[in-house]
């Protein structure tokens, strides 16, 4: 749901990173691009800020610890995978967590 709902009006290719912590509960957020690359909000990043503003970030202590699995969904078009990104920031801070990718069709065509 939140990959459909991710802002990508350049690359057209939607995607969002669902985060699922060891209590269960899933923290998830599109990525949200800018006209220029580098301000563009990766799905990874997106979901770790809704997972602190969310309160899943409680205790402070290792709170990264607590991400189980994260699973990146990807629209199937052409443009920028954000796999790499993903697995590079996760091993960093949850290298525990599982991370698995996904592909889905635009539900347009």
């Amino acid at each position: 749901a939140e990959a459909l709902r991710a802002y990508a009006p350049y690359t057209l290719r939607r995607s969002a990173v669902a985060l699922r912590l060891r209590d269960g509960r899933t923290f998830a957020a599109g990525v949200f691009e800018s006209v220029a690359f580098n301000p563009t909000i990766q799905p990874v990043v997106a979901a770790l800020a809704a997972l602190i503003a969310g309160g899943g970030a409680e205790p402070i202590a290792a709170w990264a610890a607590h991400i189980r699995e994260a699973v990146l969904a990807e629209e199937a078009a052409a443009g920028p995978s954000y796999e790499a990104h993903t697995r590079a920031v996760l091993a960093a801070l949850a290298p525990d967590a599982t991370v698995r990718v996904v592909g889905f069709a635009s539900p347009t065509g």
